[in-house]
């Protein structure tokens, strides 16, 4: 072969694979949500969603119909790893751990895709608390010898965080804290607490 058509050819050849290439990453993607519209549906769509499903299931071969899967669900990694992926994993991990934090369970509280509630709780503010510690209501909380009746678990307003309802998370944080019983601000107990809200106790 001359070096003329060499020339003329390997450049031709080039321009042959790229149009390949490209039209084979357009036949192979796939719009899930043409099938799973639902998975974007919803008052708060999880921006992973909006990313593209790859983002997390980076083992799913939609090829087939029922697709197959590389590991569970094909997830690139399982929760908590996965979600470590975005969500800062200094947050989830303090020293005091919720219960399903510690072990994994994000799904527990959140829906991994789209929601009526923000932060794609699976109900809204102290419903979802309840869930788990129903015993709250049964009884009075943080009784003291100011509070013989216990103190409100909810209001319109929280003092300290400004625009959101006072609820179990206005004292408690729901993922990781510093503090024990999983407390929003520094404190050895309960009372240590009052002064957040309450400056002149």
């Amino acid at each position: 072969m001359g070096s003329r058509s060499a020339k003329t050819l390997y450049p031709a050849l080039i321009l042959t694979g790229i149009i390949f290439l490209l039209a084979h990453a357009a036949w192979g993607a796939v719009d899930c949500l043409k099938c799973h519209p639902e998975k974007a549906q919803g008052k708060v769509v999880h921006p992973a969603v909006q990313m593209g499903c790859e983002s997390c299931h980076s083992g799913v071969d939609a090829s087939t119909t029922p697709h197959k899967f590389t590991g569970k669900f094909g997830l690139s990694a399982l929760p908590p790893e996965l979600c470590f992926q975005c969500h800062d994993k200094a947050k989830f991990t303090k020293k005091i751990q919720h219960p399903p934090v510690k072990n994994g369970q994000c799904l527990t509280c959140h829906t991994p895709h789209s929601g009526p509630y923000g932060s794609l709780l699976r109900a809204e503010g102290n419903d979802l608390c309840l869930k788990c510690h129903a015993e709250i209501t049964q009884k009075p909380h943080v009784v003291m010898d100011f509070l013989p009746n216990g103190h409100l678990l909810a209001g319109p307003s929280d003092p300290v965080r400004k625009g959101k309802p006072f609820g179990c998370v206005s004292c408690h944080v729901p993922h990781s804290s510093d503090w024990g019983r999983l407390f929003r601000y520094k404190a050895d107990n309960a009372r240590d607490l009052c002064k957040y809200c309450h400056g002149f106790l």
